[in-house]
């Protein structure tokens, strides 16, 4: 994740000395004269100072111009999110399309839900944080009370491919984790296609090979059950 600071510490030490010596010479020039003995010092002294003062503002304002073309178009993407639909690489595919059709988890009455009953219409929070990079904080597995957050970073050239790394923070998988491979839909603002999978711990109980797949998420724009 890069810097998303407009200036550095060290720029404002070196502005606040550039400053310092500009001022110094200006008072001596006004009213002590001691330097015109050495004006090439002075003129060096001044130049460097000058020069640095101008490099540092038009740093400022292309990382100014920088911030404000990527949150333009990265504040198109955070917000609240329901997880439309999910599924496993090794399972067959849901034939949800319709999104008033997908039931909450608490709607479900089976005592073992699926992995679709028990994750779909779950939260999804996506939150920018600057440069390409967002956090999200998400709800699975309605019946075991599952959190997980994430770090993902878009790539720099296209902005429609995002990567990172998941981590259940809270319920029955706490301290698993996994990556994310998050892509946007470039016909629809409001949709994210996810690929997750599953990396520790390397059991067979999650089996990492099979714990691989898919999710929908839609921008929220209903209430949340």
């Amino acid at each position: 994740m890069k810097n998303n600071r407009l200036i550095e510490t060290w720029e404002i030490i070196g502005l606040i000395f550039s400053f310092f010596v500009l001022s110094v010479v200006g008072y001596d020039e006004l009213h002590l004269k001691c330097w015109f003995k050495f004006p090439t010092i002075v003129s060096i002294a001044t130049g460097l100072s000058g020069g640095f003062i101008a490099t540092i503002v038009v740093l400022y304002f292309e990382r100014k111009h920088r911030q404000n073309k990527l949150s333009k178009i990265y504040n198109n993407i955070a917000g609240q999110y329901i997880r439309f639909d999910i599924g496993q690489d090794n399972t067959p595919k849901s034939t949800v399309t319709i999104f008033d059709e997908v039931p909450h988890p608490s709607e479900i009455k089976s005592k073992s839900p699926s992995l679709q009953e028990d994750n779909r219409k779950l939260p999804i929070e996506l939150k920018y944080l600057g440069e390409n990079t967002f956090t999200i904080k998400a709800d699975y597995w309605y019946s075991k009370n599952c959190k997980v957050e994430a770090l993902i970073e878009f790539n720099e050239s296209n902005k429609l491919i995002a990567h990172g790394r998941y981590l259940y923070t809270e319920g029955e998988f706490k301290g698993h984790f996994g990556t994310y491979t998050i892509y946007k839909f470039q016909e629809d603002d409001n949709k994210l296609l996810v690929l997750y999978q599953h990396i520790f711990p390397r059991e067979m109980n999650f089996n990492p090979d099979a714990n691989r797949g898919w999710e929908i998420w839609q921008r929220n724009e209903t209430k949340q059950l």
